[in-house]
């Protein structure tokens, strides 16, 4: 199971929030992590329809939206 924090760890931080958007590299590595069976979470302060537009595309992955609240 691999749980990892969104910036600051997959994007580096940004002063506008919109520019932090996931790169391919990182959908990429996403997929591919999941793909070979593992347990992935991203976790971010985010809004939850933030996350799921950027990650819909990823079968499995489990997403922690707005923990910060």
């Amino acid at each position: 199971m691999l749980l990892l924090g969104y910036d600051g760890t997959l994007v580096p931080f940004q002063t506008i929030p919109i520019l932090a958007k996931p790169t391919s590299q990182v959908m990429r590595l996403l997929e591919e992590l999941c793909a070979a069976g593992n347990l992935v979470t991203v976790a971010s302060g985010r809004d939850k329809e933030t996350m799921r537009s950027w990650f819909r595309s990823i079968p499995g992955i489990g997403l922690v939206a707005e923990f910060g609240l």
